[in-house]
């Protein structure tokens, strides 16, 4: 097995400047605070604008194209000329680099063939990529991981209730889940034993207090107490793993809890063709169950969630973008295949959620970032029509001036504010309906209109010197507008619409 290159601190800079990639004032000072390959390796998609093979470095060089670039990029001697050494110097420090064997009798052909074995490409940068960029990038998904992290363990903490709830009202035994007799074996499948062994795994949880007191009375640990202790993705696995009757029951319960349908396959008053469908609506949702349970799991381990699905981040397939789900019949023609089954997709979002902006689009939708978080809003705002989850989210992207700035007011001084509220709630105090009466009865009025002038005009001094006092400020961003902003919503869905879209 070939063995990576480590690099020091030093040799990464150098690196990174050799991408392309700037430094700007600051930035090599807070290098120290961030891990390379989280923020370089990890964000460098949304900022490269072409790859190369091996093959095709080979072709340029022959041609004398780009070779003072292959030799910065390289980090050759820039007193090099002849092209069959730099090609020779550049597959050296390839082989280097990614623990590859090495031998200077071998030519271009064997060079190029043992290259090829790890896929390697060459990434070429956009002239205007900076290293301060991949650090907003980081520190951005990092608030957005955080928020929908938060929001996805209040959809798994319910799924984890229904699941409970059910056995509890079918009076299922202590040790449901730990009794084999419970779960679907009948296809032969492993995952059902494998849910089993994991259920067994967590009688020897340390951390878990409740599962620790009921080992020290000797007592047999509950469903109850198992399921809290599961993540979500366990959770979902384990109720799939189950008979398929109860399992399909729990899982209707969710479909119920989480969108706007009642369901009720089991109501035998139904037409078949009813109860068929409302087992295929069960199924769909499952399978949105099932994204947001992966989905969590990038979440909790800090994995770069712009990329939520996207099979191909080796950029071989480079600007193609293809996906790792729905898994397609005909791999010869898998995108076409995924777009037609995503597009079907938006018909199922509309049985769930009703229908919006977002779900009547019935065209090439991709299951990626934006539609991963348009389900987890749906999700929330049917459990808690008072959740501030668009609003939190608009704030983030804000912050970070990704896609769009939005301008946040603030007023410089709460009191000013108040007496100016008070100031104008004084207006109706005029006694206007007496003077009004006086006029009306013929009687004398001048003199009541030149105090009600001056009355007037001391208000509107007041008024104006309050207002005056009340300053309200516009905050901006400290980004400027993020420069990879197209390939941010290619990767992910999301453009500067989409939020009026999800609403």
């Amino acid at each position: 097995m070939a063995v990576l290159e480590t690099n020091n601190d030093s040799k990464l800079i150098t690196i990174i400047k050799r991408k392309g990639i700037s430094f700007e004032r600051g930035d090599l000072k807070i290098f120290k605070n961030y891990d390379y390959y989280q923020v370089i390796n990890g964000y460098k998609n949304l900022f490269i604008v072409g790859v190369e093979t091996i093959d095709d470095i080979y072709n340029n060089l022959m041609q004398g194209v780009s070779i003072n670039d292959y030799i910065d990029a390289f980090g050759l001697d820039k007193s090099l000329s002849n092209v069959n050494l730099i090609f020779d110097k550049i597959c050296q420090k390839i082989c280097s680099k990614y623990g590859l064997k090495f031998s200077k009798s071998w030519n271009a052909n064997r060079m190029i063939s043992e290259i090829k074995k790890i896929d390697y490409v060459h990434h070429k940068y956009a002239s205007s990529a900076k290293f301060s960029d991949f650090v907003r990038m980081y520190k951005f998904e990092h608030e957005l991981r955080l928020l929908l992290l938060r929001y996805t363990l209040i959809i798994e903490e319910n799924m984890k209730n229904i699941f409970i709830k059910f056995l509890n009202n079918s009076k299922a035994s202590a040790n449901f889940l730990t009794d084999i007799n419970n779960y679907n074996l009948k296809d032969g499948d492993s995952m059902a034993l494998e849910t089993l062994k994991k259920v067994i795994d967590e009688h020897g949880n340390k951390h878990s207090k409740p599962i620790k007191r009921k080992r020290d009375q000797n007592l047999t640990i509950p469903y109850w107490i198992l399921i809290n202790e599961l993540s979500m993705n366990q959770t979902y696995k384990a109720i799939d793993n189950l008979n398929i009757h109860t399992s399909r029951l729990i899982f209707q319960n969710c479909v119920n809890h989480f969108t706007n349908l009642n369901l009720d396959y089991t109501d035998k008053r139904k037409r078949f063709i009813q109860r068929k469908k409302e087992k295929e609506q069960i199924k769909k949702f499952k399978i949105l169950l099932s994204y947001l349970g992966e989905f969590r799991n990038m979440l909790a381990h800090n994995q770069p969630i712009y990329s939520f699905n996207i099979a191909n981040t080796n950029m071989l397939d480079f600007p193609t973008l293809y996906y790792s789900r729905p898994k397609v019949q005909n791999p010869q023609n898998r995108l076409a295949e995924q777009h037609n089954m995503n597009a079907a997709l938006m018909y199922d979002f509309q049985d769930f959620f009703g229908t919006d902006i977002y779900n009547r689009q019935n065209h090439n939708i991709n299951i990626n970032l934006g539609t991963i978080i348009y389900i987890i809003y749906k999700i929330i705002s049917h459990i808690d029509h008072n959740t501030n989850f668009y609003d939190e989210l608009i704030s983030i992207y804000s912050k970070y001036n990704i896609l769009f700035s939005n301008h946040a007011n603030s007023i410089n001084s709460y009191d000013n504010l108040v007496s100016l509220k008070n100031k104008i709630r004084d207006f109706p105090d005029f006694e206007f309906e007496e003077l009004i009466q006086k006029i009306d009865n013929d009687e004398k009025h001048k003199m009541d209109v030149k105090k009600m002038k001056k009355m007037i005009n001391d208000y509107r001094k007041d008024l104006m010197s309050l207002n005056k006092k009340v300053l309200i400020e516009k905050k901006m961003s400290k980004y400027s507008l993020f420069p990879s902003n197209a390939q941010y919503t290619k990767y992910t869905g999301i453009d500067t619409s989409y939020f009026n879209k999800i609403k």
